[in-house]
């Protein structure tokens, strides 16, 4: 391992792993994004975890790529740490305290998507945006799932799911009622479709929070399934900068209910004609004062406050309205790391220079 040799002016900037060996676990084009912005702008980027920082000593031994290879480096605390994922241990808190207490740390706490929304809701305005939804109960699901069912088709997930997998579409058909999970579709009567549903969750309600949600009917004009999906990166003036602004249609007609895995990508403005907006370019504008909108009021809570990026996916029914689905705040940004880097290097430094 060796000691850091830096010049004392250069910027340095770490990014923390809790569990994950960043510089491993990276895709290679937000590897290279990274280490390409870093080398263009002048700054130092290491990476490590918390395993690596010794909070005796106030050494961090991390990783850097120096010369075509990754280094062992040991260096103290930078000026800037930047979590990559929210803590999991009673030992990652400790690490990120010590860190707080010693110089600038962006990190963040796990918020799940019902909380979200809970936060939104205090707004007014941003009610109207927000999916009716409901925490199931194991000991009276079967009961919420048929009164919710009354009203309509309906989704079950789990609060803190990810990549729209896993996820129950539950809707009635003639007289009988389909459900869909995946790339699967069963079909039956309500009590059947129930017993289905609450046999696939029950045992894992012990652990993990269950959602019933209102189906937001978001297909395009040809029947496909999609979102729209703004990427946005906090600006130094603590504004948002929309750097990616999609329409996601899911491949092979797959339901979403908070993200199109597997999706084509369409510019949002040509997404909205196709639609059958009337002025495309207005619905864009409306669609990215919503995203900051959400962006800012969800910073103010403290637990999210030093949130940097976000992507938002909002479902759009028949009528061109915007229903939030969920904020990420580690979004992958696939097939726009070059653009995303840029202003995220931008507000990292911007912390550095204060």
């Amino acid at each position: 391992m060796r000691m850091e040799n830096t010049m004392p002016d250069t910027p340095t900037i770490l990014l923390l792993g809790h569990e994950a060996t960043l510089h491993e676990s990276y895709s290679p084009i937000r590897t290279r994004a990274l280490l390409g912005e870093a080398a263009l702008r002048g700054v130092r980027v290491v990476l490590a975890r918390s395993a690596d920082c010794d909070v005796s000593t106030g050494l961090i031994r991390a990783n850097e790529f120096v010369k075509g290879a990754w280094k062992k480096v040991e260096m103290g605390v930078p000026p800037l740490v930047v979590a990559a994922a929210p803590v999991i241990r009673p030992e990652h808190r400790v690490v990120e305290n010590w860190l707080r207490g010693t110089t600038k740390l962006l990190g963040f706490d796990g918020f799940d998507k019902h909380e979200m929304t809970a936060l939104l809701a205090a707004y007014p305005h941003l009610v109207p945006h927000l999916i009716p939804e409901e925490v199931l109960v194991a000991e009276r699901i079967e009961a919420q799932l048929a009164r919710w069912l009354e009203g309509g088709p309906i989704v079950v997930k789990r609060s803190d799911g990810e990549l729209g997998t896993g996820i129950f579409f539950i809707v009635p058909h003639g007289g009988e009622v389909v459900v869909h999970k995946d790339t699967q579709s069963w079909r039956g009567t309500a009590t059947e479709a129930f017993a289905r549903v609450i046999g696939a969750i029950r045992a894992r309600m012990a652990y993990r929070t269950y959602l019933v949600q209102r189906f937001i009917d978001t297909r395009d004009a040809v029947g496909q399934p999609a979102t729209v999906r703004p990427d946005m990166v906090r600006r130094p003036d603590e504004g948002w900068d929309i750097y990616r602004l999609t329409g996601r249609i899911s491949i092979g007609s797959k339901l979403v209910s908070n993200r199109a895995k597997g999706s084509a990508l369409v510019d949002a403005e040509s997404f909205f004609a196709a639609r059958g907006a009337t002025d495309p370019a207005g619905k864009v504008a409306e669609m990215q004062a919503l995203a900051r909108d959400i962006a800012t009021t969800l910073c103010r809570e403290p637990g999210l406050s030093t949130c940097y990026e976000f992507g938002i996916d909002f479902a759009v029914d028949q009528d061109l309205h915007f229903w939030f689905l969920e904020a990420n705040k580690r979004p992958l940004a696939n097939g726009a790391e070059v653009e995303r880097i840029g202003p995220v290097m931008t507000y990292w430094l911007s912390l550095i220079a204060d």
